[in-house]
Formats: C-alpha cells, sequence, structure tokens
C-alpha cells in the first residue's frame, strides 16, 4: 500500500505541476496592475528624457555662460591697461612747458596733413584738453615777455587749468587776440574752437 501512495502522489504532481504553471502563465496575462502604477512608469519613462534634456540645455547655458565670463575678463583687462595707459599720458603733463610741447606737436601733425583727430590720437591726448589748453601754448606765442612772467606764479602741483584760464584772460586783450586770429589763420596755430 505505500507503493500505490507513492505512486498516486507522484501522479498528482506531475498533473499539478504543468497545470499549475499553465495556470499562473493565464493568470499573469490576466493581472491588471493598478491604474497608480502604470502612471508611475509613464512618468519615470517621460522624466528620464526631459532630465536628460533640461541636463543638456544646463550644460549648454553653463558653458554659454563661461564664454561671457571669459570674454568679459578680456574686456575688462583690454580696459584697465587703457585706463592705465591714459593715465599715464594724463601725468606726463604737468607744466605749462609740457603743455606748450604737446600742442606743438599737434600742430606740426596737422601742418603735414594729418586731420586733427589723427593727430591727437598721434600725440595720446583728447580734443577737449588741446582746447582747454590752448590759451597756455598760444599766449606763449604771441607774447612769450607776458607768458614768462605768469609762469613765475605757477608752482609745483598748480592746476594746468586755472593757469590756462589766466592765459586766456591775456589772450582776449588786444593785440595778442589780433595776432592770435591772424596765426589761426595763416596755420600757425590750431584753429579749435571750444563746443
Amino acid at each position: 500500500m505505500v507503493a500505490d501512495e507513492d505512486d498516486e502522489q507522484h501522479h498528482l504532481t506531475e498533473h499539478t505541476q504543468p497545470e499549475a504553471c499553465e495556470h499562473l502563465e493565464a493568470d499573469s496575462s490576466a493581472v491588471e496592475l493598478p491604474a497608480q502604477f502604470e502612471e508611475v512608469e509613464n512618468d519615470v519613462q517621460e522624466e528620464a528624457p526631459t532630465a536628460h534634456i533640461t541636463l543638456s540645455k544646463t550644460k549648454q547655458t553653463v558653458e554659454m555662460l563661461k564664454t561671457k565670463i571669459q570674454a568679459l575678463e578680456e574686456r575688462v583687462g583690454y580696459l584697465t591697461e587703457e585706463r592705465n595707459f591714459l593715465r599715464e599720458r594724463l601725468e606726463d603733463v604737468r607744466t605749462p612747458e609740457e603743455s606748450v610741447l604737446r600742442y606743438h606737436k599737434v600742430l606740426r601733425l596737422v601742418k603735414s596733413g594729418s586731420t586733427k583727430t589723427d593727430a591727437y590720437n598721434s600725440v595720446g591726448v583728447d580734443r577737449n584738453t588741446i582746447v582747454n589748453q590752448a590759451p597756455i601754448a598760444e599766449l606763449a606765442v604771441v607774447s612769450p615777455d607776458m607768458f614768462k612772467l605768469l609762469r613765475a606764479g605757477f608752482q609745483k602741483g598748480d592746476s594746468l587749468q586755472k593757469f590756462a584760464d589766466k592765459c586766456l584772460a591775456q589772450c582776449i586783450l588786444e593785440p595778442n587776440a589780433g595776432l592770435i586770429c591772424a596765426m589761426k589763420q595763416a596755420n600757425d596755430l590750431l584753429d579749435i574752437l571750444e563746443k
């Protein structure tokens, strides 16, 4: 009887295992996931490309900003060098005599055919500085004695502009004013006017 029981269990096992597997396979295709799980699965599939695109765009933005920063740093460097260069040029002219020499450099360039703008740039001075300090050079040319008299009162550290104003006061008096006009017409002085 024991052999009969073993045969019967074996026979049941043979039939139940394939049937159980078929039943599981049939059930697994019939099992539906709740809607929540489908949404999560769809979100994961959608987020992965979106996250990738967002990351890619962020990397591009960072690279673009790095390029802009580099360009701005180069511009700051250039402007710093230019500022230092201009400061040096401004500091070079501290006396009326230096102002007169600079004026005559511009005058020589203009007489040789340069435009006034090119002459200013070549000498490294802006137009307004020449205009503002022109009375110094004009008085030195038309009335050297008066220039020397005013120059004697100029001390180290005094403002060139204040000295130019004193010279202008003398340049508008006759005969200086007439001589200056005649020399400007003959191109022996720069014909510049204040704007």
